[in-house]
């Protein structure tokens, strides 16, 4: 006898095989040994012991989403994301709002698994106009050996950021006194766009690593060093790519729900 239990609510069906919380006597085990019964009538019979209304028209409205964009869980993803410390290093306040906007990250292969991309999926924005953000990395010998792979290219989306709404940047206003001439005592005021940092640097190429400044950028936060040097090095590039792989979308709830984060060291004292 197979036993599948359905958990249904109006926007997400998850499939379990632990039984839902109702009554025993509401839920009659099905034994699809030698049976094979009609699938939408089985659905709509679930259906009818989660919703008081008629079946019929509930399960059509409620299942059928294929023309309704889901979203799933706002923020679902930069809360998974940010519990990585090598990629939380990189988030800036600024970048959360568009950060939050991300529905889905995968990871694709090509045959030889020597070349994965990572597509970052958004919601409509205020920021992007991308639908779709992707780094393609090209690796040797290929991402199946236990020996760290050299990267031999990488690829991204440019970002196509709406009017003044770049997070790359930031614009900074400045009032200048003039010390001498005819203007001398007037004030102007200049505006200024500088660069800084943001996790949507990753979306470019990253920086060639110098071999000479390791030693003093050693101590740095994050990596930057005094000259305000902004963006991804190749390691660190790389340490964020591959943590997206590996961890956060392959355990995506449990960075989400904290369960994979290690709780810190503590003493404990016994209570007299």
């Amino acid at each position: 006898i197979v036993r599948s239990f359905v958990y249904v609510n109006p926007k997400i069906v998850y499939l379990s095989m632990d039984p839902p919380a109702i009554p025993p006597h509401t839920l009659e085990e099905t034994d699809t040994t030698n049976t094979c019964q009609d699938g939408d009538s089985v659905w709509k019979e679930i259906f009818s012991l989660f919703f008081d209304n008629d079946t019929s028209d509930d399960f059509d409205s409620n299942l059928n989403l294929e023309d309704e964009e889901d979203n799933g869980i706002e923020g679902f993803w930069f809360q998974a994301m940010s519990q990585l410390e090598e990629i939380a290093e990189f988030i800036e306040e600024e970048d959360v709002p568009l950060m939050s906007c991300i529905t889905d990250i995968t990871c694709t292969y090509n045959d030889d698994y020597k070349k994965f991309t990572l597509s970052f999926t958004f919601k409509e924005n205020d920021f992007i106009k991308n639908k779709i953000l992707t780094k393609t990395y090209t690796i040797n010998p290929n991402i199946l050996t236990e020996e760290p792979p050299s990267i031999d290219d990488v690829e991204f989306t440019p970002i196509e950021w709406k009017d003044e709404k770049s997070l790359l940047n930031a614009t900074i206003k400045k009032k200048q006194k003039a010390k001498s001439g005819k203007n001398k005592g007037q004030t102007r005021t200049i505006t200024k766009v500088v660069e800084k940092q943001s996790f949507f640097r990753f979306f470019g190429k990253p920086e060639i690593d110098d071999e000479s400044d390791s030693e003093s950028d050693e101590d740095d936060e994050g990596g930057r060093n005094g000259e305000e040097k902004f963006g991804f090095s190749g390691d660190a590039d790389w340490e964020v790519a591959n943590a997206i792989r590996v961890s956060v979308i392959p355990e995506a709830i449990f960075w989400f729900t904290g369960e994979n984060v290690e709780e810190g060291d503590y003493d404990e004292d016994d209570e007299d």
